[in-house]
């Protein structure tokens, strides 16, 4: 499966850090991340990426935007952009 050859470019990549950095090599660690699935597809992101997990937030729809862009929504006084990333993805391929 794919998210397997991602977490193990993820070792490798930690490994190399690790050797260029001077830790010793071979040292073991535990890599921490999100899984989370799109469109039926599983995926993976670093916990070092994900600053927090959020259930939808109610939003703000946008005009004369592209389909996948959902609005804008207020978390905590900052506006963010909000997108149906599986449509988006989707909406690459076509």
């Amino acid at each position: 499966m794919a998210s397997r050859g991602f977490i193990e470019l993820l070792r490798l990549a930690d490994l190399a850090r690790a050797r260029k950095s001077g830790r010793r090599g071979g040292q073991e660690f535990d890599w921490q991340g999100v899984v989370f699935e799109i469109g039926g597809q599983r995926l993976v992101a670093p916990m070092g990426q994900v600053s927090e997990v959020l259930s939808m937030p109610e939003y703000t729809s946008l005009p004369l935007v592209k389909p996948w862009m959902l609005g804008i929504a207020n978390i905590r006084g900052r506006l963010l952009p909000l997108t149906d990333l599986s449509h988006f993805c989707k909406y690459l391929v076509a």
